[in-house]
């Protein structure tokens, strides 16, 4: 009997020891910080608040990054109209001063400065000026304080917050590879010292009162529509009708109308089309306007579907769209004689049902106009039609991999959604790609000049694109074969009853190192530029800006502050992030390094491995391409680690 005592305590001690490892891995793994994005959804959500922060140097994330920091590039238009940034000044170590045009000590520190400069006084590293100021106020401060200063940026507050900096002025000093060579320095006082100290490694002392010479920033801008309230007028925005007919919204309808806007892509949308083209004639004879939220030729192929009285397609759909108050499709506003919104503006499929139902009640036995389903030559009968899926233009940019560029053309090929087209972007000047190889696999060439930076190159692509979804593919990583076709089916099921500006991407994923032939989890909230899935009309609104390195980040900052909504799509084996350092045919990568400037493959071997071996994960012919990838991989680095055997 003691002994049975005897292991069941010590079987519950073993439980109770496991189970407390598990709770205290798993607290440890939430604890984590995602540097790359997550900082960004923190400031979209929060904002930073005047005087929620007290500036200091230390290195919490609130009040700057720590020591050898790697800072993201930016790219701010500055006062010469041209665009600025970091990454032009590699290869000189400067002083990146975040100053605001209302803020004395800014002034203060930006005449010490033009001094110095003026004088020849200054030795230490160049100063690079970041105005988190408007443009007015900012030419205003360069014709006082700024003679002699290097650059000055405007509209600098997603900058410096993206950069962990609360206040102004403050600086970070950065060497000639773009890290940070210490804290974050606060005050006019610190700055100057810092800005006057020749050797890079020297110690910078400053007293917590010159610390309080700062100015909060202002919260970061998002732009945040709001439907237009019952009682306001209809702005006056010109439209034009599928018949080349031109018309102003608002106060030039003289009779009750209906604002509708959908989009021939909208799954909700076209439900709505539906429902209204299988309604009885008389239901709506206060339909006056029917307003498409998509360009002319798409308008046309919907009335051409649905026998509808579609009155009018504006060439400038998304301006009809922000008049409104709302980016989402379908919606509706009901407007009296005069263009008074006479109800709320309803959003989704269900709300503009409802709606249309108490106009089509308030309508019974009124004869119902048929002029505008005539003008647009609709065919009645043809709503039954079977509907195909929406153009997806996978654009796919390359330099210099060779190898895997075929090897990516095979994963396009494989894939199992067949509305969809291929648009390489390239800029090699040692490989350029083969036009006949790309057409080969049902795709086109676009041609920039070497260097071109990543963020130009995907504007290039997507200019020439003519799909409605669009596809950012990086050309060293795997897609399965399902991945377009699942994206465009999960974005679709959620806009069943409303389609939103909308950012859709795989977290977590996997990352496949081919030299160690493992592959691990990413942390849960990463989130890959490379599986980015988007509207093409969204992108039109808020482009890649044009940089050489971290344009995904950029552009889901750009397009989150303007309304569109992140979607995660839960199948990390739909992708993995391919490492495949020490290839000496292929270009290397231009992810490197992470937030603390640990290489990435370093932070890689902290993170749990994946489930299922890459034999598991991978089809047997890209098995084949990575195994012989993996022998030149070993060959390079001259490994004596033996191969192991395929599992």
């Amino acid at each position: 009997m003691p002994i049975v005592v005897f292991v069941v305590v010590v079987c519950a001690l073993v439980v109770l020891a496991i189970g407390g490892w598990l709770i205290a891995h798993l607290r440890a793994q939430t604890g984590e910080i995602e540097f790359r994005l997550d900082d960004l959804l923190h400031v979209l959500s929060h904002g930073a608040e005047a005087g929620e922060v007290e500036p200091t140097t230390g290195g919490s994330p609130s009040r700057g990054m720590p020591a050898s920091s790697v800072l993201n590039d930016f790219a701010l238009p500055n006062l010469a109209g041209t665009t600025t940034t970091l990454s032009q000044w590699r290869g000189r170590r400067v002083a990146l001063v975040f100053v605001h045009p209302d803020c004395p000590f800014s002034r203060e520190l930006l005449r010490a400065i033009a001094d110095a400069g003026a004088a020849g006084e200054r030795d230490g590293p160049i100063p690079v000026v970041v105005s988190t100021g408007d443009a007015e106020t900012n030419r205003a401060l360069t014709g006082e304080a700024l003679p002699g200063v290097s650059v000055a940026l405007q509209d600098g507050v997603e900058v410096a917050q993206l950069m962990w900096v609360s206040a102004t002025p403050a600086a970070y000093l950065v060497d000639c590879n773009g890290v940070t060579e210490g804290p974050l320095r606060f005050g006019s006082e610190a700055i100057l010292a810092a800005l006057e100290v020749a050797r890079p490694d020297a110690e910078v002392r400053h007293s917590s009162a010159d610390q309080e010479k700062t100015t909060p920033l202002p919260p970061a801008r998002r732009e945040l529509l709001q439907p237009l309230p019952v009682g306001s007028v209809m702005p006056d925005v010109e439209v034009i009708g599928l018949d080349g007919t031109r018309l102003a919204l608002g106060s030039a309808l003289a009779r009750r109308s209906i604002v509708l806007l959908v989009e021939p892509d909208c799954p909700a949308c076209r439900d709505l089309m539906r429902w209204l083209a299988a309604l009885p004639e008389p239901c709506f004879s206060d339909l006056d306007v029917v307003v498409g939220a998509a360009e002319g030729d798409a308008m046309r192929s919907v009335a051409s579907e649905f026998a509808l009285p579609l009155a009018i397609a504006p060439d400038r759909a998304r301006v009809t769209a922000r008049a409104v108050g709302t980016l989402a499709s379908p919606s509706a506003v009901l407007l009296d004689p005069g263009g008074v919104v006479a109800a709320p503006v309803a959003v989704g499929a269900t709300a503009v049902m409802a709606m249309l139902r108490e106009v089509a009640a308030g309508d019974a036995g009124a004869p119902r106009t048929s002029r505008r389903r005539r003008a647009n030559g609709a065919s009645a009968g043809s709503g039954d039609r079977r509907e195909a899926g929406p153009l997806v233009s996978v654009i796919l940019t390359t330099r210099d991999r060779p190898g895997f560029l075929r090897f990516a053309l095979t994963c396009y090929e494989r894939q199992t959604y067949p509305y969809r087209e291929l648009v390489v972007v390239d800029d090699g000047d040692r490989y350029p790609v083969d036009a006949e190889l790309v057409a080969g696999a049902g795709g086109r060439v676009v041609r920039a000049m070497p260097g071109t930076p990543i963020g130009t190159k995907l504007n290039l692509g997507l200019e020439v694109a003519t799909g409605a979804l669009c596809q950012k593919m990086d050309d060293d990583d795997w897609y399965a074969p399902a991945y377009v076709e699942t994206m465009v089916t999960k974005l679709r099921e959620s806009w069943r009853d409303a389609c939103r500006p909308t950012v859709a991407f795989v977290t977590p994923f996997l990352f496949f190192d081919v030299a160690r032939w493992e592959i691990r989890r990413s942390l849960d909230r990463n989130v890959p530029g490379a599986t980015f899935f988007f509207r093409r009309a969204d992108w039109a609104l808020h482009r890649f800006r044009p940089l050489p390195g971290d344009e995904d980040l950029w552009f889901f900052l750009d397009q989150v502050r303007a309304g569109a909504e992140p979607f995660v799509i839960e199948q990390p084996e739909l992708f993995l992030a391919v490492r495949h350092r020490g290839s000496q045919r292929e270009r290397g990568h231009t992810w490197v390094n992470q937030q603390d400037n640990r290489p990435l493959e370093d932070y890689l071997l902290e993170r749990p491995l994946h489930r299922r071996s890459p034999e598991k994960v991978l089809p047997p012919w890209a098995v084949a391409f990575y195994w012989e990838l993996r022998a030149e991989l070993l060959a390079a680095s001259r490994t004596d680690d033996p191969v192991p055997a395929r599992r």
